[in-house]
């Protein structure tokens, strides 16, 4: 595991997209399509992200009550081992990285993201053109599926820089579920007001010929 870190893969995304938005409305370009092509790259790229909480001992999982019956594999930083209960798989952090629970086997908790986000791309894409109903649904979709994936996550951290618990309705929640139920309101809030609209045509414009261009007679040839 690596010994430096980074900032958050999820911030980054969301400021990006932010940005984009943004600039989207400013050069009057078709935000709602873009936002739909871009959703499949973007849990792309938050599942590599996650990679890098793997190698910086992040992130990670509770302890789980388990024992360990093998090691798959062993790294200066830990091991991913086998265990006698759920999940069967665990990982073992060594006190290097940037972790809270060491030398015993926590939850996968990042490779559970990781999984979940390109399994999440994958199906984006799949909904992309043929099935979508109207501009925005992809980006709809991407909002909830990984606050969804987010929401079981964070129900199995064990890290000490998850966030705080937050008192909503009774309920100890976290920064990250909270997050969640906030991208599933904005996900409301597009399905509410982009449902009824349809799919647009495709912008498609032709460059300007150069003025120097010759035109070819191809039946001629």
């Amino acid at each position: 595991m690596a010994g430096g870190g980074g900032g958050a893969s999820r911030g980054g995304v969301m400021g990006g997209t932010l940005g984009a938005v943004l600039y989207m409305g400013w050069a009057r370009l078709p935000m709602w399509k873009l936002l739909d092509t871009a959703a499949p790259g973007l849990m792309l790229g938050l599942g590599v992200g996650r990679l890098g909480c793997f190698f910086a001992g992040c992130c990670h999982g509770r302890e789980v009550a388990g024992t360990v019956v093998a090691v798959g594999s062993a790294w200066p930083g830990g091991e991913v081992v086998w265990i006698d209960t759920f999940p069967h798989l665990a990982f073992v952090f060594h006190d290097i990285g940037y972790g809270s629970i060491f030398d015993v086997p926590v939850y996968p908790t990042q490779a559970l993201e990781v999984a979940g986000a390109l399994v999440l791309s994958a199906s984006l894409v799949g909904l992309a053109h043929p099935r979508r109903r109207f501009d925005g649904q992809v980006f709809a979709w991407m909002l909830v599926g990984y606050g969804l994936l987010r929401w079981v996550g964070e129900g199995f951290r064990g890290d000490a820089i998850r966030g705080a618990s937050h008192a909503v309705w009774g309920a100890s929640l976290s920064t990250g579920q909270l997050s969640s139920l906030a991208l599933g309101l904005v996900a409301a809030g597009i399905w509410w007001r982009r449902a009824g609209r349809g799919v647009a045509p495709e912008p498609v414009e032709r460059p300007p010929d150069p003025p120097d261009a010759v035109e070819l007679d191809l039946p001629a040839l």
